[in-house]
């Protein structure tokens, strides 16, 4: 090895090269090392000043032909290069051993080429882990969810009969307004628990719906979910204020569940305002759903997106209380973030970013 060749020794640029976190080779035209700093021979298993004459030394047997064939392209038309980023690309020590390595190729002129070599052995050992726990995450989540579902099936059919013998005692008990009474509470509590077996189930799909991304109008898809709710109320006269070219990139299905969500959501709660107004836009990154409803006291805005959660008495305010837990799903699933800003009286508005 002759260090010489690429600055004397001792002087800046040689400590600067010396001193580098990765290691540093400068190489010749026909293979042989010119140089390697203290990291590269550290990384390779050798002394100062015991680096082997030959590059090919440093590359696993099975590999050294096929490099010497590279490295003549390479000297053919040099240029700045990247190996190792997602390839399997390893280096070989002195004693025989190998690992995973990023390499970067730099010419120098005269043939000489400068090869940044990083050992990433502990980069490869996290991803690996991270990989492993990915597809545990992923079992987990797909057990629950089957396990939701199948528990969502077995009581959909108790409910259902529990219901109808309810619904069928109480036309035979009608004369005995006590027990008809009593059994008119035990079908609603019955259709309230259907209600949400079906909302879990709606929670459930959002969550195992295969993501296609794509170029989105959100101001189009908050028209539609515009009308739908229009549609439930006709007589209702609500004022809507829709920004235009409001775009994100999502899924269509799922951001069309969100927006039908919230547009729904500030619908609802502004039933009883004589003056309505529901407003979508964007401010910077974020999009927003904003109400002049009842509103809501700022340290319960992180309660309105639990499932079931519900902060206004149903006999206020019809619903579930799966709808914004829906809606977090779908946003995270995205990869950004929803909240909620509200006060009592003043209305609400909640936020969202897609990633």
């Amino acid at each position: 090895m002759h260090d010489g060749t690429v600055a004397a020794r001792g002087s800046p640029a040689w400590r600067i090269l010396d001193a580098a976190g990765d290691g540093v080779l400068v190489v010749d035209a026909y293979g042989s090392i010119m140089f390697a700093n203290r990291r590269a021979q550290t990384m390779f298993g050798y002394g100062p000043g015991g680096m082997p004459e030959r590059v090919e030394a440093l590359v696993p047997p099975d590999r050294r032909l096929g490099h010497g064939r590279l490295r003549d392209d390479y000297g053919r038309a040099p240029r700045l290069r990247q190996m190792g980023s997602g390839l399997d690309l390893h280096a070989c020590r002195r004693d025989g051993s190998t690992f995973p390595v990023e390499v970067s190729l730099s010419p120098l002129g005269d043939g000489q080429v400068v090869a940044v070599v990083r050992d990433v052995t502990r980069q490869r050992e996290v991803l690996r882990e991270l990989r492993r726990r990915t597809k545990e995450l992923e079992a987990a989540n797909a057990e629950l969810e089957a396990f939701g579902d199948a528990v969502s099936h077995d009581l959909r059919a108790p409910l259902v009969t529990l219901s109808a013998l309810a619904g069928l005692l109480a036309q035979e008990m009608r004369p005995r307004q006590g027990a008809s009474f009593l059994l008119d509470h035990v079908e609603r509590a019955s259709r309230d628990v259907a209600g949400m077996l079906e909302g879990l189930e709606a929670l459930s799909r959002v969550g195992s719906h295969p993501l296609r991304r794509e170029a989105v109008d959100l101001s189009a898809v908050a028209r539609r979910a515009v009308r739908l709710a229009r549609r439930e109320a006709v007589a209702r006269e609500v004022a809507v204020d829709i920004e235009d070219g409001c775009r994100a990139e999502g899924d269509p299905a799922l951001l069309a569940i969100l927006l039908q969500n919230l547009v729904g959501n500030a619908w609802k709660f502004t039933r009883d305002v004589s003056d309505a107004r529901i407003a979508f836009g964007a401010e910077g990154e974020a999009f927003y759903v904003r109400d002049n409803g009842p509103g809501f006291a700022p340290d319960q805005a992180g309660a309105l997106f639990e499932p079931f959660r519900r902060l206004h008495h149903p006999e206020d305010f019809e619903g579930r209380g799966i709808g914004l837990s829906t809606c977090r799903r779908i946003v995270r699933r995205h990869g950004g973030r929803i909240w909620a800003e509200g006060m009592p009286g003043q209305g609400a508005t909640f936020w969202f970013t897609l990633a």
